[in-house]
């Protein structure tokens, strides 16, 4: 570029006192540098290009509810950037989200069925964070096997900090797997985790989730897939005091199996899983059990997205087993009791959920929904500490202002009942902002 612009500076020098012939030769020896110098370029581009590029990501048309989950597939949304190097293309993409909380009585930001009375004098206060934000990295590699894929995402959960200055967030895990040909390997979502869940801001009270290290395996087409999986085991008891026990001695990874059915009225899944639950001589209350024991259980969860208008459709769900544990509704009810000789027994729980949605058009929608859980406890002395169950109503109002971003705005009214008929009364109200890169 330089020798052509000293050149065009001696051109215009000495123009004045040559000819018009001299002038048609240097401006076609100049055509003729112009031309060598674009083709050369091109060619170091495309040298470039073959090794390493940046390429924008499509236009992410992705619902900004969180996709359920398919095919060991968590994340739909294409990224901001891709990097590919050789047969490998790498996806970067991310999450911000900042929630803002008000309720009353002051609880913090947790609302979930094992909601405890607040402190006496404790009335509403305002809190915020962002922690929910998150990033992720995806790659797409083809193999004689068929692509193999890899996610690993992290929000901001862990290491909370003070509010005075630096309200700061530590990294945390949520996924990290690969998939290829079906099978899925790493820590992911339960296959027992709900897929078709109601619109909402605030967790219900029967929310069914894990996320675990697991390896999976499904197949199927667009109207009908099935998975099933092996994934990690971790035993949750009520101890004779009311007090949770975590034995550590599990031996069995917990056994799970999903069906789905997609058609144009709607949606339906179906998921049973099948669990050991064990204690080996476990500690409770600074004393050795005398004795092992390990039981089996089971549980079953279902849920539905019907088509009722061109922007509304229902959803519903139910929850039903004798070792749902902490697969269920936030780990509120365990999976079974342990008494002082040592003996696991089983504990029924149960939930339900039912929602409408309705789009008022397409950038602005509601759900009203009511869930409900609860649990047969198997405990010797009912204290108040133990959740025997819970509802929650909740309303919202949802609008996504540009592609990408969602707000809104939601109110949930939270009764628990501890084993002793007790009530406890929660109103929450919430504020979501989120925007997807």
């Amino acid at each position: 570029m330089k020798k052509i612009n000293l050149s065009l500076i001696s051109l215009l020098m000495v123009s004045p006192l040559c000819g018009q012939s001299d002038i048609e030769k240097e401006l076609s020896e100049l055509r003729q540098m112009s031309l060598q110098m674009i083709k050369r370029i091109e060619q170091l581009e495309q040298q470039q290009g073959s090794a390493t590029k940046i390429v924008p990501a499509q236009k992410n048309t992705a619902p900004l509810v969180d996709s359920p989950p398919q095919d060991g597939q968590y994340h739909t949304h294409k990224g901001i950037v891709e990097l590919s190097s050789n047969d490998t293309t790498m996806t970067l993409g991310g999450r911000i989200e900042f929630n803002t909380y008000l309720s009353d009585p002051d609880v913090g930001v947790f609302f979930d069925a094992a909601y405890k009375p607040a402190v006496e004098g404790e009335a509403k206060q305002l809190s915020a964070n962002a922690r929910d934000s998150r990033l992720w990295f995806k790659t797409q590699t083809p193999t004689d096997l068929g692509v193999l894929r890899s996610l690993i995402e992290v929000d901001f959960w862990s290491g909370t900090g003070n509010e005075r200055n630096t309200n700061s967030h530590a990294p945390r895990l949520r996924n990290a797997y690969v998939t290829l040909n079906g099978f899925t390997l790493g820590q992911t979502y339960s296959l027992f985790t709900t897929l078709y869940t109601p619109d909402l801001i605030i967790d219900p009270v029967n929310e069914v989730y894990a996320r675990q290290p697991l390896l999976s395996w499904g197949d199927g087409n667009a109207t009908f897939h099935y998975d099933f999986s092996m994934e990690n085991p971790e035993s949750t008891l009520t101890d004779y005091t009311g007090a949770r026990v975590l034995p550590e001695d599990d031996r069995f990874p917990d056994f799970a199996a999903r069906v789905q059915y997609h058609s144009d009225w709607g949606d339906l899944a179906a998921a049973v899983i099948l669990r050991q639950l064990r204690q080996d001589h476990a500690t409770v209350n600074g004393t050795v059990l005398p004795n092992s024991d390990e039981v089996y259980g089971w549980g079953v969860n279902t849920s539905a997205k019907i088509a009722v208008a061109e922007r509304d459709d229902i959803i519903l769900g139910f929850q039903y087993g004798n070792a749902l544990g902490r697969y269920f509704a936030e780990g509120t009810y365990n999976g079974g009791s342990v008494d002082a000789s040592g003996n696991i027994d089983l504990q029924d729980s149960y939930g339900a959920n039912i929602a409408y949605r309705h789009g008022w058009n397409d950038t602005l929608h509601s759900t009203v929904a009511y869930n409900m859980s609860g649990a047969d406890n198997n405990c010797a002395t009912l204290p108040t500490t133990v959740s025997k169950k819970a509802d929650s109503e909740h309303i919202n109002l949802m609008w996504i202002p540009i592609p990408n971003a969602l707000v809104g705005f939601e109110y949930a009214h939270l009764m628990r009942k501890n084993e002793q008929n007790q009530p406890n009364n929660l109103e929450q109200y919430k504020m979501r902002f989120r925007y997807d890169f």
